[in-house]
């Protein structure tokens, strides 16, 4: 007889998805943070450095904190099993220094080539333009951006991805976590969201293959510091 208990693991896993992405997108975004706080800042610059800021503290605690702590307390787990761990390091590194000068020459046509329509990369990043005048300010900004990477890849490639491999399988796991990390891309630039489906894919496949996130953050932190560098420069 199959197993129909409601409260399992991978039930609590799928309904945290929406439950912890909707909390996002209504109140840890950087427009929310403009929205309620917009008056105790008499400088515009001040309130885009803090809303920012805001947006990637916000992800890493809804989506790394609160799921580690799941899978501590809740599931009895280490996060180890959800790739918290080095892995496969020969086999992780390979890949991560063989795609780092392609993703560059990408990043640079990016840059280089016009949108079709809004919203513009030039537009949208940097996500705080007045890391364009000052370079401590822009490794301020990438200080920030290890939050946001880590908190993004904790919870599709951690807690989604391997938290639902052993009851779905590799590839409809690697699917599921697929939907909502390309649908949260929905406001971005077309570039960006059509290559995310791509991305997230391989993303989630490299963390099965290499039984590890670690790799995948930093190919996804090197993008996104990347794309940003690409239009400040160009």
């Amino acid at each position: 007889m199959k197993n129909t208990k409601i409260i399992n693991k991978e039930n609590i896993i799928l309904l945290f998805i929406p439950v912890i992405l909707t909390i996002y997108m209504r109140f840890g975004m950087a427009d929310q943070f403009s929205f309620y706080f917009h008056s105790f800042f008499t400088h515009s610059a001040t309130l885009s450095f803090f809303r920012i800021f805001y947006e990637y503290i916000f992800v890493f605690v809804s989506q790394a904190i609160i799921p580690i702590l799941l899978i501590i307390f809740v599931f009895k787990e280490s996060p180890s099993n959800y790739g918290l761990q080095i892995g496969d390091s020969k086999k992780g590194f390979s890949i991560v220094f063989m795609l780092l000068i392609p993703i560059g020459i990408i990043l640079l046509l990016t840059a280089l080539i016009p949108d079709s329509k809004p919203p513009l990369f030039h537009s949208v990043y940097p996500a705080i333009p007045e890391v364009r005048y000052s370079l401590p300010l822009f490794f301020l900004n990438v200080f920030f951006l290890i939050f946001y990477y880590a908190g993004f890849e904790i919870f599709y490639r951690g807690f989604i991805l391997f938290g639902l491999k052993d009851k779905f399988g590799a590839i409809p796991a690697i699917l599921i976590q697929t939907i909502p990390s390309v649908l949260i891309h929905i406001h971005k630039p077309d570039g960006e969201i059509f290559s995310a489906l791509i991305a997230e894919i391989f993303f989630g496949y490299l963390a099965l293959k290499t039984k590890s996130i670690y790799y995948g953050f930093f190919i996804h932190l090197f993008i996104g510091i990347g794309i940003e560098l690409a239009m400040i420069l160009f």
